[in-house]
Formats: C-alpha cells, structure tokens, sequence
C-alpha cells in the first residue's frame, strides 16, 4: 500500500526523541533523465543504516518496483520504474520506518537534450586528439592544490601532479580546432584522491565526480559544450576493470564480492589471451578477469549485478550530462566477459549511433578482434563494442619506421591484409602513440622524414585515427624500458612563463614549427575527404622499399607512395593499372606539386607522397536509341537502348559479344529510370574495359512494357498471374536479336551472348538460358524475384549444361532467403561454385538500382573477361 511523503513524515514527527538521526552520504545517481531507452532506474543509497528504513515517492509514472538490502546495513539499492509517460520534475524520496526515524532525498528527473538518443558518435570522418589534463594546460591555478587532497602541486616531480586543468583545455580549444581535430579523448578526469601518483586519472575514487584540481563537473560540461561549438566532440575515457584504493566504497564495500578476492590484493600475471583461448584453464581465466593491477588498484567484480548495473548507469550519466561522443575504455578485456557484452549492449541501444573504443593492448589481431561486434567468435562469445585501438598496426607501424630486425614495409602490408578478420576495419581506431608508451618522433630516432611518413599512414589509411598530444611538435621521450614521466611532459605553453609555446609557436624550432604546420594541412585537408573518411583500399604488394596503397570510391583516388630508401625511387605506373588507368597526373596534396603518372613518377626520397589524383580520362562508349521495335510475338512496340564499346567506331575490323538486358530504361540514364536512378552500365562497362577487368562488349537494353510483369514470368503466381514469358523469349530470340546481329558488328554464337536482369528481369533470365542454351551461354539474376508462384521457380532450377549463371542478393530485405534456396537446389543439381556458377550476396545490399550499380561488375567481368580463361 502506498503511502505519501507527506504521511510518513508526520509519523516520523510523532516518534520525538526516540527516532535516530539518519543520513544519506551518497545515492547515485543524484538525478536523471525521462525519455530514456531503458525504464528501469537503479538507485544506489549509502548511509549509516540506511536498510533500517523503507524508501518511498509519491510521483506520476514514477514507481519503486523493488528493494535490494545487502550484507552492509548501510546500503540499499533502489529499483525505479520510470514510464515513458513521465514528466521532468522533482519529488522527494523518503525513508522512514516506524520507531526509528526518517530521512527526505529531493530527487530529480531532467528533461533530455533535443536529439540525445540520436547523437553523433565519432568515426572514420574524424581526427582524435588524445591529451593528459594535468600536462597539458593549466588555466586556473587556484585549483593547483586543493584542501583535503594530499597529492599536491609539485612539478618538478615526473609522477607528481602539474596542474593542468579543464580550463587549460577549454582556453586550447581554438588551437584544437585549428588543428584539424574533430574529437578530443581526455585520460579520466573523475576524481583520483590518492596519496601520490594521482595524475593520470585511472585510480577513480568518486565515479560521479569530477577531480577538484581539473575543475567540477559544470566545469567538464562546459567544456564539452564549447567544444561542441567548435566542431569538436568530447570522449571520455572510462575505467570499468578497477578503482583506487581511497575510493569511498573501499572504507564500507556494499557487498563481501564487491571487490575481487574479498578485496585484498591478489595480482593478476596479464594472461590476455585466457578467456578466448579453447585449451586455457579456469585459473588463468580467473586470474586475468579478477586479478588487481597493482594493490592500489581495486579489482571491482562485476559479476555482481548491482556493481554492473551501477557501471552501466555511469556511463550512460555521463554521456547524457555532458553530451559526449563517445567513450574509450581503459583496460577493456580483463573485466568480466559476460558484463562487457552487456555493458556495450546497453549503451549501443540507449545510443544508436554513438562510438565506443575499447583498450586490448595486443599485438596479436585475432585477440584485439575478438571483442568486436558482429564477430563470430569459435567460442559463442558475443560482444557489442564497435571499435577497438589498433594495437596490431601500431606496433607494426612503429617497428617498421624503428628498423626494428624483421620488419620492413612488407610487415604493413601483410598486417593489413589481414583486415578480414575485423567485421568492421575502418571502425577500429589507429593511433601513432598514447600515454603508454614512448614518444613516436623518439621511436624513429628523431627522423623528420621518418615521421612524416608515420602521420601521412596514420591519416590515410581506412581506420579512425587518433594522435597523442605534442606529437604535432615532436616531443620526445625515453625509448628504453616504460618511462612514464618522459612520455607525460607537460606541454609547451601551458603554464604561465614558459619559454616555448606551442599554441603560438613562440619559441619552436624551425623543425618543430614545419612539423606542425605539415601535420595541420594533412588534418585540415583530412577533413573534407569522403574518399578517406569511407573510400576503399587497393594496395600494392611493397618492392624496393616502397609501398604504394590507394584510396578510392565512385567519383575519387588518393595515391599514397611511401619511399624509405635515401634516393628518390623511380616508380613505373603500369603495375598501377588497376587505379591509375585514364589518369594523366596528381596534386600533392602538402606541398601542391604535380606529379605526372602516365609512365613513371619519380617518388622522393624518405617520403610519404599523399596525392590528389585527377579525374580519370576514360574512352567512353555510346548509347543508341533504336525507336519503335514492333513484337509481333507480344503484340505491342518499344524501345532498344544498345550501349556501343568504345572501340566500335574505329575498328571496323572487331566483331564483338553481346549482353542482352531488360528495363532498358533504368540502364543508361537516370533520366529514363523508373525511380530516378539508372544502373550506370555504360559508366560501369567503360570503366572495367579501360581496367583491362573486361572486353569490349555490346549491351542492348530492352524496354519494359506496361505487361513487364506477366512478360518477365512463367505461369502462374496466384495474386499476380504471369506466363507471357514464352512469348518475350520468342520476341528476344526471333526478333530482337537476328536484328541486332543483322545491324551491328556482333559475335553472333552462344559462347559470345549473355542475357541478365533484375528482380522479375532476373527469373526471366535465368528460365530464357536455360530454355535456349542454343542462344545464351550465360544467364545473370541480380536480386532475382524467387518468390515468384510461392517459390515455383526454385523448384524449376535450371540443371547443370552448358549455361553459367550469375545469382546475387542483397542482405537488406532483398529475398536473400530465396536466392539461398536457389544455390541449394543449383548445388544439389551438380553445379559447381565459381565453374558453372557464381553466387554472391552483397552485405547491406537492396533491392535497387543503386545497389545494384554498385555490384553489377561482378557479372560483367566473370561473363566477358579481358582474357579468356
């Protein structure tokens, strides 16, 4: 029975001086939100005794649906139920209980930010930059040392706090911006009230709070704010493994098994690979998921469900209330598997399109892949976080520029060849160094030329990239042993007085001030690159220590040469074909040169050239539109729309095959296409010949009529009919095809003729071949409509002969499921994959002329390629 606050306060009043005086220390969260994804609210509540007494609210769609009292009298765990229904506004929650006495919590719902659910993560279009507050600006330095926090101001001291804050970071936004950085990942900023050692942030002692000598939390949302402003969106870097010993939970646990091992210090041995490894031992799974970093270092066992439902609320608080980005997570693997997976999950489904990046400091690809969403894991394991750090190709990466012994530019490019292995390679973030680990421009001896290569691969390549603050300007560091001060420093500028600063470039060497103005113009130029933000990869096997990779989509080429050797190297341009072909030349994009590519191109020494390629010029085939073909078979009249190679004018002598398909209106002009968008063929065909992926073949569109439906299908489908297909084969065959071979210089055989179409054109195609294999020696079904007749067609499947087929279908509700059933029963039938039959489905593929555009080549060159088999 519900009681009101108002109720149980006076009762409380009437108990006088036998009631006890009690206190809520924390709950957490302090507020929320309405509107939320997930309806269900966990409050935690601490304070002396607090389970003595029975909480309560009185507020519209707003119910406590249950209490959890635990071991520790001095918590109790709250479970709201928040309707959608619910308002903004504020109640009090009251805990009273009868002969003890009472205690009033004014609680709040907030009203979301227009757009929360459906903010912008970061991705492949963006440029992190990774700083360490506490060395990278100090813009109050009344908060250099604070009351109550022993670890206090002592630059001089490596591992002693310098006092950079958040609105050092605020004041250096407009430098960030400037940049070219897009997104800003701070090391954690939540408060680390340890003894020493307290800097870096990743000894949480209060998960709510921001660290006193960075600034509060309206501080932190400021800043966030003002970033957003200028462009920039803010990561948060989150620590779900551990917290530091002074954390307030370690002087009262809620629970025994809130800490591992009963929360003394039990040293993990870091065996990474233990809990995906098929022959590793309980023991070693154990140990890597409970095992403490260090014994200030608390392991936290999120097996327990209040702790992990305390760490997904965390996250999502903090997002919400800053406008984050995204996150990074610190230490991701060794905690608990099964709370990782939701943890992501919950996140992703509160936040569709945020970004979350998780740490697995391995070099080892199938490690770092396996926490990945959407990879299919041997041991069923199923993760939802979108990205992880490249450990592998950093480590890759930084040996080969080091000259490490077995390392060469073969050692990139094979590293990349094993991007299959990632569901999602362009999501995974690249970066070029981090807090971790020594100095980049040190690991490359101090090699300029070195480490202008290292930024251009980092920038270039398809992943989101990520750079370490002073980078730009080449701090150094110790390479020996880890040496975290000297990979700490504090950055130049940031404190009042210094000599050298690098937001102004006061005091810069000549080397300093080149390398960041060269790091500048790549991230500026970056930034409106679509082609490097989602194009895709060709690369070149390395020879004579150069590396050549290209980047490309429909419209774009990015050409990027890296040369290590101490000439300039000259490059001949016909191993290139592929991507070069009608390409006359190309801009370096840094320093605006043109590099002529029709033979060679002359590669600078030590260098990473990064250019701009020209529009391709292609010979382009041309389209003839044949009016008013009568079909006495069907009785009606319509257009022939017949693409020409590009050779057919000049060489009289060339006779050539010919490719027959339907809806000739949607093939050439989007002008023409019945949804306004063509399927490109004659774009498609000229460039695949210029290519040398194809020969030079004819195509000749076929109009629809307004019978398509009952002309495209065999008899009968029971809502829509059908059966005139005989009659359009007749019409193909009889007539349209004697006329073309009558007019035009074709290959008139079987062997030379193909015939494909789409949807209801695809059953159409794949029944006339396998009627006629005296005509079409090959058939093309691209997202074929299998469904036809409730499935009919797939029980008629051609049987193997002298026809090869081309079936394909998207995996977007593009009847995937009845392209399968076709293979099958193809397969079942003796076909062969890749001799006699091509299947393919295209991952997010629908069902038009868009996606068919984009996979049409497949086809094409398997039907007519440039060189016989």
């Amino acid at each position: 029975m519900k009681r009101t606050v108002l109720a149980m306060v006076a009762a409380a009043a009437c108990l006088g001086a036998q009631a006890r005086d009690y206190r809520i220390e924390h709950l957490e969260p302090a507020f929320w939100w309405t509107g939320m994804q997930h309806k269900t609210l966990q409050l935690l509540v601490h304070g002396k005794d607090i389970a003595d007494l029975e909480p309560s609210l009185n507020y519209p769609d707003v119910t406590i649906q249950g209490v959890k009292r635990v071991a520790n009298r001095n918590y109790l765990f709250i479970d709201l139920a928040i309707d959608g229904a619910a308002l903004p506004g504020k109640f009090d929650i009251a805990f009273a209980a009868a002969g003890k006495g009472s205690v009033i919590y004014h609680y709040e719902l907030q009203a979301r930010t227009p757009g929360s659910a459906q903010r912008k993560g970061f991705s492949s279009a963006d440029a992190i930059y990774q700083v360490m507050p506490d060395r990278f600006a100090n813009g109050n330095p009344g908060n250099d040392t604070v009351a109550g926090m022993p670890d206090k101001l002592d630059r001089k001291n490596g591992s002693g706090r310098h006092g950079g804050d958040l609105q050092g970071m605020t004041n250096a936004l407009g430098y960030i911006a400037d940049m070219g950085y897009t997104m800003v990942w701070p090391t954690p900023l939540v408060e680390n009230n340890m003894p020493a050692y307290s800097y870096h942030g990743y000894s949480a002692t209060d998960l709510y709070k921001i660290d006193a000598r960075y600034g509060t939390n309206e501080d932190f949302r400021a800043f966030a704010a003002k970033a957003r402003e200028k462009g920039i969106g803010v990561i948060q870097d989150v620590v779900l493994n551990h917290i530091g010993m002074q954390h307030w939970w370690m002087r009262d646990l809620p629970t025994p098994d809130w800490i591992t091992h009963s929360g003394k210090y039990a040293p993990t041995q870091h065996h990474r690979v233990a809990v995906q490894d098929p022959y590793a031992s309980q023991a070693d799974r154990k140990d890597f998921t409970e095992g403490w970093f260090s014994p200030n270092m608390p392991d936290m066992n999120q097996a327990n469900p209040e702790l992990a439902t305390y760490l997904i609320q965390n996250a999502i608080w903090w997002i919400e209330y800053a406008g984050l980005a995204g996150l990074r997570v610190d230490t991701y693997g060794y905690s608990n598997t099964a709370f990782l997976s939701d943890w992501s999950r919950r996140i992703m489904a509160e936040y569709p399109n945020l970004n979350l990046v998780g740490e697995e400091w391995s070099t080892q690809i199938p490690v770092v892949a396996h926490w990945l969403k959407n990879k299919q894991n041997f041991n069923g394991y199923v993760s939802n976080m979108p990205s992880m750090m490249d450990f592998p190709l950093n480590d890759t990466l930084r040996r080969v520029l080091a000259g490490d012994e077995g390392y060469s530019l073969k050692s990139l490019h094979e590293t990349v060849s094993q991007d299959y292995l990632y569901p999602d390679a362009a999501n995974m973030t690249l970066f070029e160094g981090n807090h971790d680990m020594a100095r980049t421009f040190s690991v490359v001896k101090h090699d300029d030329a070195l480490f202008r290569i290292a930024m251009a691969y980092v920038l270039t390549m398809p992943r989101i990239p990520q750079l370490y603050y002073g980078t730009e300007i080449q701090m150094t560091s110790t390479t020996r042993g880890r040496d975290d001060p000297s990979y700490r420093q504090d950055f130049p500028g940031g404190w009042a007085g210094d000599k050298v600063n690098a937001f102004t470039g006061q005091g810069l060497t000549k080397q300093q001030l080149a390398a960041q103005a060269y790091l500048k113009k790549l991230l500026n130029w970056r930034k409106g690159q679509s082609v490097i933000h989602n194009g895709k990869l060709m690369h070149f096997g390395p020879e004579n220590d150069t590396y050549v990779y290209f980047r490309y989509d429909g419209t774009h080429k990015i050409m990027v040469a890296i040369n290590l050797n101490n000439k300039a190297m000259p490059l001949k341009t016909a191993r290139f074909r592929e991507m070069l072909v009608g390409v006359a030349e190309g801009r370096d994009v840094i320093s605006g040169q043109r590099y002529g590519l029709k033979e060679e191109v002359a590669l600078p020494a030590r260098s990473a050239l990064v250019l701009e390629l020209d529009p391709p010029r292609i010979a382009a085939g041309t389209v003839r539109i044949i009016d008013d073909v009568e079909s006495p078979q069907l009785g009606n009249r319509r257009k022939l729309r017949v693409y020409l190679p590009p050779s057919y004018a000049t060489r009289p002598d060339m006779r050539y095959p010919v490719l027959y398909m339907h809806d000739g209106q949607n093939l050439f002009d989007a002008k023409t296409a019945a949804y306004g968008v063509e399927w490109g063929i004659d774009e498609t065909v000229d460039r695949l010949i210029a290519e040398g992926k194809m020969a030079e073949t004819i195509v000749v569109g076929i109009d629809n009529s307004p019978e398509r439906m009952a002309e495209y299908t065999p008899c009968c489908d029971p809502q829509h009919g059908g059966g005139k297909i005989e009659q359009y084969e007749q019409f193909i065959v009889d007539t349209v095809k004697p006329y073309i071979d009558r007019t035009l210089r074709t290959r008139t055989g079987p062997q030379d003729t193909a015939i494909m179409g789409s949807s209801l054109g695809g059953i159409a195609s794949i029944h006339i071949a396998a009627h006629r294999p005296d005509v079409f020696s090959k058939a093309g079904g691209v997202s074929s409509s299998f469904w036809w007749a409730q499935g009919a067609v797939v029980g008629q499947a051609p049987a193997p002969g002298n026809v090869q087929f081309y079936i394909d279908a998207g995996t977007n509700n593009d009847g995937v499921e009845g392209t399968r059933a076709m293979r099958d029963v193809m397969l079942s039938k003796g076909f062969m994959l890749g001799r006699n039959l091509y299947y393919h489905e295209a991952q997010g593929g629908a069902h038009n002329e868009k996606s068919w555009a984009e996979r049409v080549h497949l086809p094409l060159q398997w039907f007519f390629p440039a060189v016989a088999p």
